[in-house]
C-alpha cells in the first residue's frame, strides 16, 4: 500500500472515531441537564468535527433518525479528515521520491 493511501485511510478512520467520542460526548452533555458543559465545549467540537454543526438539525429528531444523521456527520468527518490525510501523504510521499533521485549512486 502507498504511503498516501495509507495516510487517507489512517486519518480517516481517526476522523470518524473522533466524530463518535465528540457525538457522544455531546449526547451525554445534551441528557444530563443538571450539567454544565464547559465554556469551551462549542468550539472544541467545531475545531475537531466541523460537520458537527448538523447536529442542530437533529433536536427534534427520533432516535433512529438522529443516529442516522449522526453517522452521516461522523462519515463526513472522516472525509475531511482523509483528505488531510491524503494531503500529507502525497508530500511525504514526494519527499521521499525527491530524497532518492538525490542520493549519489
Amino acid at each position: 500500500m502507498s504511503t498516501r493511501r495509507k495516510y487517507t485511510v489512517w486519518f480517516g478512520i481517526a476522523g470518524f472515531a473522533i466524530g463518535v467520542l465528540l457525538l457522544v460526548y455531546a449526547q451525554y452533555f445534551t441528557s444530563h441537564y443538571e450539567r454544565i458543559a464547559p465554556d469551551g465545549l462549542i468550539a472544541f467540537f467545531l475545531i475537531l468535527c466541523p460537520p458537527s454543526i448538523g447536529t442542530m438539525a437533529l433536536d427534534g429528531a427520533s432516535k433512529t433518525q438522529m443516529l442516522v444523521g449522526h453517522f452521516f456527520i461522523c462519515l463526513e468527518n472522516a472525509v475531511l479528515y482523509g483528505l488531510i490525510g491524503l494531503g500529507i501523504g502525497s508530500k511525504i510521499e514526494r519527499h521521499r521520491r525527491l530524497s532518492s533521485l538525490l542520493q549519489p549512486r
